[in-house]
């Protein structure tokens, strides 16, 4: 979503990005809950928080790996893409050449259908794929 305004900030006229871009994909790596080793756990305040505010359903247990040798102590094995792709729809087009803001953009393109990093980071929560904090982790540093 911000690659359309990094566009503009580097010069890049909005008519010709709208003409010329069919969406964007971002991506990021979220680390997989080890299997050998989950186990249940509490998730802290903060955490709960960030799921909740994110629309996670409500569960009654979160796994995490404790560490084994499988995993080399990290509670981790493997990673699995999160992904956002923005598809450059007329409205998207209308906005882009009108200098709309990127909370307009992202707002029309979320109401259009597009499911978010951070939803689709949840959802790999929801399904024990992945921890909370792992989500913050990969999706929200810089």
């Amino acid at each position: 979503m911000a690659a359309l305004h990094r566009f503009l900030d580097m010069g890049i006229e909005a008519f010709l990005l709208s003409s010329s871009v069919l969406g964007i994909v971002s991506q990021r790596l979220v680390r997989r809950v080890c299997r050998s080793c989950a186990a249940p756990y509490e998730p802290t305040p903060e955490e709960m928080a960030f799921y909740q505010e994110s629309d996670g359903i409500p569960k009654d247990t979160f796994l995490r790996g404790t560490g084994c040798h499988i995993c080399a102590q990290t509670g981790y094995q493997d990673r699995i893409g999160v992904y956002e792709f923005l598809h450059m729809t007329p409205e998207i087009r209308r906005l882009l050449v009108g200098w709309a803001t990127q909370d307009e953009l992202r707002r029309v393109a979320i109401k259009q259908g597009m499911r978010t990093l951070r939803a689709e980071g949840i959802s790999l929560v929801q399904q024990d794929v992945t921890t909370i904090s792992e989500v913050i982790r990969s999706i929200y540093a810089l």
